[in-house]
């Protein structure tokens, strides 16, 4: 399957084009997690209170539950403040 490229601009004027689009999953919200700037994604999804120990492949589940959230602070895990964890 061949997807056209699609080309956007953003604020500054810099010009990025995307090569493929896929549809982010809607998961179901389990609770959510306080998080700082040294916290990451992985170590998130291994807590044993999260996906347990050895759990850190489950890590996309929590990007794509809050993709727009880290996107939109350039990833910036202190100004997020929390993450959405899903089932």
């Amino acid at each position: 399957m061949q997807c056209a490229d699609v080309i956007f601009t953003d604020d500054q004027g810099n010009s990025y084009t995307i090569k493929e689009e896929r549809l982010i999953p809607m998961y179901e919200k389990k609770g959510s997690v306080s998080v700082n700037e040294q916290s990451c994604i992985d170590e998130i999804a291994s807590r044993q209170e999260i996906y347990g120990e050895w759990a850190e492949d489950q890590s996309y589940k929590i990007f794509e539950m809050n993709v727009l959230k880290l996107t939109e602070t350039d990833f910036s895990m202190s100004t997020v403040k929390s993450l959405d964890i899903p089932r």
